[in-house]
């Protein structure tokens, strides 16, 4: 019997969605979630019980939050899942889960979570090079990292929206956001820090300055070497390295090679296909 044969058979109720469209009953609705987001490797590790929580957790969240009516926890759970299917560029998938969370935190004036989703929802459109899209939405995001004296979000939102008015041509635009001194509240964290410099080698290779970029993007791939080193982020500081500037560049072919077939094997595919949405200088 296919997994979606039984998720089916569990009850004949509707009560809650399914990824992709449709619902099922609770039970029926949290196995067959559970099925999708781990054929499509959409698993974030927690790290200190090394589990994937979004293959065991979120689905069931979701079809609880959506039986219960919790709006508040279904749009987490939403969130969670745009996030997931942004890295795996399962991107379609991951605007309809953003477009979700974001209906919900506005209809609830959860300014924070709503800032977030922005941001995913804004990265989705940058992914899918619907460049206008993703610039209204990071926009917006970063107005409201900026109202809230926000910390944990604003230095990426701000990293994003650079790189996407940088993808846009708008190198002034780009430097004009990253020199704001709230986009580098979180510059000394090693993940600040990565995203800055990310998006100031994506600025640098929109106005053809090419050693600047390469300067900046070892200068990410530094900060993703920091301990406690995360291999994920460092397979995709990495892989952006030695794709753009060489593998000499990244610490040798191996290395490159090495990080390629983590990225793979981990689903990381947005990290695989950034090199190539980057200006050519």
């Amino acid at each position: 019997m296919s997994t979606a044969a039984l998720a089916n058979g569990l009850a004949q109720s509707a009560e809650s969605s399914v990824i992709g469209g449709g619902r099922l009953s609770l039970a029926g609705a949290t196995l067959l979630n559970g099925y999708l987001v781990t054929a499509v490797t959409m698993c974030d590790v927690h790290r200190p019980t090394l589990t994937h929580i979004t293959p065991e957790v979120v689905p069931a969240a979701l079809a609880i939050a959506e039986r219960e009516g919790q709006p508040f926890s279904a749009g987490i759970a939403h969130q969670l899942l745009a996030a997931s299917c942004l890295r795996s560029l399962r991107l379609e998938q991951g605007l309809a889960h953003a477009d979700a969370a974001i209906r919900i935190f506005r209809e609830l004036g959860a300014r924070w979570e709503l800032a977030s989703s922005l941001g995913d929802r804004g990265a989705i459109h940058r992914m899918a090079s619907r460049l206008d899209a993703a610039e209204l939405d990071l926009r917006e995001a970063f107005v409201l990292c900026r109202d809230l004296k926000e910390r944990a979000l604003i230095t990426w939102t701000a990293s994003e929206l650079a790189r996407t008015l940088a993808a846009q041509g708008d190198a002034g635009g780009a430097r004009g956001v990253l020199a704001d001194p709230l986009a580098r509240i979180a510059e000394g964290e090693p993940s600040g820090a990565m995203a800055l410099a990310f998006a100031e080698a994506v600025t640098a290779l929109a106005e053809g300055d090419r050693p600047g970029a390469r300067t900046r993007s070892v200068e990410a791939l530094a900060a993703a070497s920091m301990p406690p080193v995360v291999p994920n982020p460092h397979a995709a500081a990495v892989w952006w390295v030695g794709s753009l500037f060489g593998p000499e560049a990244a610490g040798g072919q191996r290395a490159v090679e090495e990080a390629r077939e983590l990225l793979e094997r981990n689903g990381w595919r947005q990290a695989l296909l950034e090199p190539d949405l980057a200006p050519r200088a």
